[in-house]
Order: structure tokens, then sequence, then C-alpha cells
């Protein structure tokens, strides 16, 4: 009885790990694509240049 309920409670913790996992891989790659599409439309390139004037410094 109580393996059932272990199992049980070990599977749906895990499905709930996995739907976060999930979800905060969409929020990621949203974010990425939103930054990139603005970066293209308004700044032009200036997080590279700014990513790149800090390594050089």
């Amino acid at each position: 009885m109580w393996n059932i309920i272990s199992n049980y409670f070990l599977h749906t913790k895990l499905c709930f790990l996995f739907k976060i996992h999930v979800a905060y891989r969409i929020l990621i790659s949203l974010i990425l694509v939103i930054r990139f599409h603005f970066s293209k439309k308004y700044m032009c390139n200036f997080p590279l240049t700014f990513f790149l004037n800090k390594k050089i410094k």
C-alpha cells in the first residue's frame, strides 16, 4: 500500500518538475526571440557591440 502511494507522489513530483522545465525552456526561448527581434529592429547590434566592448576592456 505504502509503495503505491510513494510511487504516485514521485510520479506527480516528476510531472510537476517536467512541466516547470518545459515552461522555463519556452519562456527563455521567447525572451531570446523577443530580444533578438528588438535588437535587430531598434538597436542594430547593440547587445553584440556592448558584449564585444566589455570583452576588449
